[in-house]
């Protein structure tokens, strides 16, 4: 292995599973455009295998985020063969064949800090062969991301992407710069299976970014409520971000969800708190509402009283879109319909004690 800062051996079968064959009897030649600007023009007798991974859903059909390409060395000039292992940086791949010339932009890491070199692209040189690979990881570590994230060609990207469409006059560079920061002195809570997934979707040409989190119990589930996780909660998950439009546009919609509450841990913590009481509340409720029913339904007054308080045993369900977790029950009580209630019968309903099931029994 000539350069081992990209790929490993392992990973080699994964870009065999999820790449495309092409078709070496049709191709006349390939060549290679490079970081620097340069290219290499090769013929089609020098390659002896290529396999190439389009990036799924991405905006651009013709856009790889990984390939195998294994060339022979009998055919390679020297001066070739030392440009190739000299750089990883192969940013296009130009495939000839017989029917038509197809030139694919190659994808680099986002969170590569040279940018004279592609950190997931590797070279190595086995007997008679050069292989030259490259793949877009499926996930990052936040202590990857968050050094590269505070490089200002990212945050001009990212605060270019929350900027957009909204009408806040707030200095988003600055905010993600603090938000960052803040972040990069937070410690990493424990290991998770859970990471943090940005969906995307295509509305209108525009990509929608979708944070959320996701969780490899039996069946695949996800969830809602980044905002109220802990800072070294959520360095503990892996990220993942669509190969749908920007990378750093899709981190943009991460950290803007991650900051619903603020930046400061204490606010983010407020945050939580207000969550915490609610599904208190919400915890609360579905014992009350059984007592209030069985009080009222043993309740010797006319039908009219009881109907009158009977909205009190009621709550409601909150919808998907909102704040607290889908399918959350919540009081949803009348506080003067309630005061009403108190002052008529507040000393025989504190003194009632409800059937449960196993007084029932």
């Amino acid at each position: 292995m000539i350069n081992k800062r990209g790929l490993t051996q392992q990973q080699a079968p994964q870009l065999a599973e999820l790449g495309v064959a092409i078709a070496l009897d049709l191709v006349t030649g390939l060549k290679l455009t490079f970081a620097s600007g340069d290219q290499v023009a090769l013929t089609g007798r020098a390659v002896i295998g290529l396999t190439i991974v389009p990036a799924r859903n991405a905006t651009d059909p013709l856009a790889l985020v990984g390939f195998d390409l294994r060339l022979a060395l009998a055919n390679l000039s020297s001066r070739t063969r030392q440009r190739l292992i000299a750089t990883n940086d192969i940013t296009g791949l130009t495939v000839v064949t017989v029917h038509q010339v197809t030139r694919y932009q190659v994808w680099w890491s986002p969170v590569t800090t040279d940018f004279r070199a592609n950190a997931n692209q590797v070279v190595e040189q086995a007997a008679g062969h050069l292989r030259l690979m490259a793949q877009w990881p499926r996930q990052f570590e936040w202590s990857a991301i968050l050094p590269v994230a505070l490089q200002t060609s990212h945050l001009t990207t990212m605060a270019r992407a929350l900027a957009d469409g909204k009408a806040e006059s707030l200095d988003y560079t600055t905010y993600l710069s603090r938000q960052l920061t803040t972040m990069q002195q937070m410690p990493t809570g424990a290991a998770t299976a859970s990471s943090l997934r940005v969906v995307a979707r295509l509305v209108a040409g525009q990509v929608e970014w979708d944070p959320i989190i996701y969780e490899p119990t039996g069946d695949e589930h996800v969830f809602g409520g980044i905002e109220y996780l802990s800072y070294p909660e959520i360095l503990a998950m892996p990220v993942q971000i669509a190969t749908t439009g920007d990378f750093w546009a899709g981190m943009a919609a991460l950290l803007w969800e991650i900051s619903f509450y603020g930046i400061d841990p204490a606010d983010r913590q407020a945050g939580r708190d207000e969550l915490d009481a609610a599904l208190a509340e919400s915890r609360a409720f579905r014992a009350d509402p059984a007592k209030l029913t069985q009080f009222l339904a043993q309740l010797k007054a006319d039908p009219a009283t009881i109907a009158e308080y009977q909205p009190l045993a009621t709550g409601r369900v909150v919808d998907v879109d909102d704040w607290l977790p889908a399918g959350t029950t919540v009081l949803d009580q009348d506080p003067a319909l309630m005061a009403a209630f108190q002052a008529e019968f507040g000393a025989q309903y504190a003194a009632f004690i409800p059937k449960t099931d196993d007084s029932a029994s």
